[in-house]
């Protein structure tokens, strides 16, 4: 039998501007919200339970179920972030063997049974998120098939006319499946699905960003107020390219790739980056500094990691390639600085602290919730081989008691 620790998050400020100005439902009050962490193992249940602040333990969700109110969760296979972090420090800092299913209410109050249906129509995209009840739930996602682990007969004979045929499940143009069937003619196997898919999603626009990379063989300039101010820039950029390219061999395309990246190029050329780091790790930025420690002159490399998506990015990589929807619709530039000092054994202490931050999942399904970013212990051995681990982990109103 399930048992629940209910705890209340923050009233969302955004949700209600949203379904006062967007979805114009005047009469929503507030926008109460709850995570909802459930077991059936009930033995240590107790114990856990002052890990959550203004946490309480509840024997069923009936008080909460209301003609406003809903309950929902991620899709089974969807990643939790809240999840996933409350049993990693429940287990792996608390020590308990008690695993947690996350979930959330949301209580709509003020508004009608046919607003109410109107707001879950907005706000749950059943891409990741599923309306549950208020009851126990089944978290059992059983036994794989299999069925993507099988190989795709004929695809090595497949005619341009088959290969049409096949991507039109998948996001590969008929230049990029060839590329892959000449691949696995040369090894003489046929790939599986799961093969397949997995080229898929790291060629997809979102990994491989083949927009940016998109050749531009014919560009003109509308007329207009900034016409003579953009084809100058152009000029500019060609200028730039016969000098930085000059003992190329091949031309290499004018993108936007070239054109976001072109002027570092210039630049070291120009001698203006003797601080630059380089290694086979490509990086956004990464540059030798001295660093004053108490009075002391030190090296350090200082990191700039640029990220132009909501989410998944260096600093929080579990959320999902949920940005073609979400990362698109509400894109931030996000710079990480990173200081490292180089040595030979480093450990950076652990250290944990929170934060309030508002986290956009996607057009339709936006949350506010606590963030604890974590500072995981980290041993560096090379000074050349520098590796830090960073973790940022979502929880909402989790708090650690005895941790400062």
């Amino acid at each position: 039998m399930s048992k629940f620790i209910v705890v209340p998050a923050q009233d969302s400020s955004f949700l209600l501007k949203e379904a006062h100005y967007f979805l114009k439902l005047t009469n929503l009050q507030a926008v109460k919200q709850y995570d909802v962490f459930e077991t059936s193992d009930e033995s240590e249940l107790t114990l856990v339970e002052p890990l959550f602040e203004q946490g309480l333990i509840y024997e069923n969700l009936e008080s909460f179920n209301t003609s406003t109110a809903f309950r929902y969760r991620q899709v089974l296979g969807q990643y939790d972030e809240v999840e996933e972090m409350t049993n990693r420090i429940i287990q792996n800092i608390e020590g308990h063997d008690l695993s947690l299913h996350h979930s959330r209410i949301i209580d709509l109050k003020g508004l009608t049974e046919a607003e109410v249906k109107t707001f879950k129509t907005y706000y749950i995209n059943e891409t990741e998120t599923e309306l549950v009840s208020f009851n126990a739930l089944n978290y059992d996602m059983g036994v794989s098939q299999g069925l993507d682990l099988q190989e795709i007969e004929g695809f090595n004979d497949l005619d341009t006319v088959g290969l049409q045929e096949l991507i039109k499940d998948y996001s590969m143009d008929l230049a990029d499946i060839e590329v892959v069937q000449a691949y696995f003619q040369s090894e003489a196997v046929n790939p599986t699905v799961f093969q397949l898919k997995v080229i898929d999603t790291y060629w997809s626009d979102h990994c491989r960003h083949t927009t940016f990379l998109t050749e531009l063989t014919d560009i003109s300039v509308t007329e207009g107020k900034y016409q003579e101010a953009i084809e100058a820039t152009i000029a500019e950029y060609n200028d730039v390219r016969d000098s930085v390219y000059a003992n190329r061999p091949k031309v290499k395309p004018v993108t936007l790739m070239d054109l976001a990246t072109i002027n570092a190029k210039h630049a070291k050329q120009l001698g203006l980056l003797d601080n630059l780091d380089e290694s086979d790790e490509v990086n956004a930025c990464c540059i030798r500094i001295k660093v004053d420690v108490e009075g002391v002159e030190e090296d350090y490399l200082l990191y700039f990691k640029n990220e132009t998506h909501n989410h998944p990015t260096e600093i929080e990589p579990f959320g999902g390639a949920a940005t073609c929807i979400g990362g698109g619709f509400v894109t931030r530039f996000q710079v990480v600085v990173t200081f490292i000092k180089q040595c030979e054994l480093l450990e950076l202490k652990t250290r944990m602290h929170l934060m309030n931050q508002h986290a956009m999942v996607n057009y339709r399904n936006v949350s506010s919730h606590n963030v604890l970013l974590w500072d995981i212990v980290t041993t560096v051995t090379k000074s050349d081989k520098v590796l830090v681990t960073y973790a940022s982990i979502t929880m909402t109103d989790l708090k650690l008691r005895g941790w400062n």
